[in-house]
């Protein structure tokens, strides 16, 4: 069976925009990609996120800004440490909750990944729900004994330790029963295949928003030129 994916894609997508926006200073350029990534967290309807994005880097923002106009550096360098803040908080926060990190890992293996690296990632993955269910059933426990917990109490740790050794054992005999082998080949039972639509999308925003960069940056080079002539 075949399935359309558009995780590797995007995840690739997401790392090349971060790279590019860490060497081109430019606040259009910030702009555009931070609103381009809101609008798709309301298609999405991610409340959540779009209030992380909005929240979480307002002080480190502020704070960027701030340090760069105490030096008496430039305005314009200080405002596109401003934008840029934002718009990695919010690339960060679309690779977290955008990708569907099973789904990735599945890909990648299909590309030549290693089987027990990639196998060893979903076991944790898979784990977590499990583990977030002993620790609230432990606090609930001592509660009830009239002993409540706080978050740095050491219990927690060395419960979450002793679950997650259990939780390996138990997945390695589940994966040795199933007849699993890290050199033996594996025939997928999903097959999946680029999301050219979704591709095209991403292509079509990546040259938009370069284009509408550099028409704003030769404007402005054409108007210091004219400014620099009276």
């Amino acid at each position: 069976m075949e399935k359309q994916s558009k995780s590797l894609a995007f995840s690739l997508f997401l790392i090349l925009v971060t790279i590019e926006l860490s060497f081109v200073p430019s606040n259009v350029l910030n702009i555009f990609v931070l609103v381009a990534g809101l609008l798709y967290l309301l298609w999405k309807r991610q409340w959540g996120v779009i209030g992380a994005t909005m929240i979480v880097p307002l002080f480190p923002a502020i704070g960027s800004y701030w340090s760069i106009r105490v030096q008496g550096i430039h305005l314009e360098l200080a405002s596109v440490m401003f934008t840029r803040t934002f718009t990695f908080a919010l690339l960060g926060f679309l690779l977290a909750f955008s990708v569907d990190l099973e789904e990735l890992l599945l890909v990648l293996e299909q590309k030549g990944l290693p089987p027990h690296f990639v196998y060893g990632l979903l076991v944790i993955i898979h784990a977590f729900p499990y583990i977030r269910r002993e620790v609230v059933q432990m606090k609930e426990a001592s509660q009830l004994r009239g002993r409540p917990l706080h978050f740095w109490s050491s219990l927690y740790y060395i419960k979450v330790i002793f679950t997650a050794y259990h939780l390996q054992e138990q997945y390695e005999q589940a994966m040795i029963s199933h007849g699993f082998d890290e050199k033996g080949k594996r025939t997928p039972s999903i097959i999946w295949k680029n999301d050219g639509k979704a591709l095209g999308w991403m292509i079509l925003l990546f040259v938009v928003g370069n284009s509408i960069g550099w028409l704003w940056r030769e404007k402005n080079d054409i108007y210091r030129k004219s400014d620099g002539s009276f």
